[in-house]
């Protein structure tokens, strides 16, 4: 299987905080996994955010299924190799989450 560099940055990130390389790549699978996924269609999935609490969020990538008003407008917003930006279908907005912190796909 090929990794591309963010996948192993990913790898290493996961591996510096103690995950077992096994357990890192399956963690880095679930993040390639979601952004396939948020790509596609909507997504149920978890999180937990900078302040420790959990957010459980319904969100999407795929602009067909964005209303007009909410498109992006500022592609800088949230960018990074360690950030993930979706779109929250439940306050209307964008957000985005430390890749780290993903915690399921629901």
């Amino acid at each position: 299987m090929k990794i591309t560099t963010t996948q192993a940055e990913m790898l290493l990130k996961f591996n510096e905080q103690g995950l077992s390389i096994a357990d890192a790549v399956t963690k880095t699978n679930l993040l390639i996994e979601l952004s396939d996924r948020l790509k596609s269609g909507k997504v149920a999935f978890a999180y937990k955010k900078v302040n420790g609490e959990i957010r459980y969020a319904i969100g999407t990538t795929c602009l067909d299924i964005i209303p007009n008003q909410n498109l992006p407008k500022n592609e800088k917003h949230c960018n990074g190799n360690h950030n993930q930006r979706y779109f929250d279908f439940t306050c209307n907005d964008w957000r985005c989450f430390n890749k780290t912190n993903l915690l399921e796909i629901i």
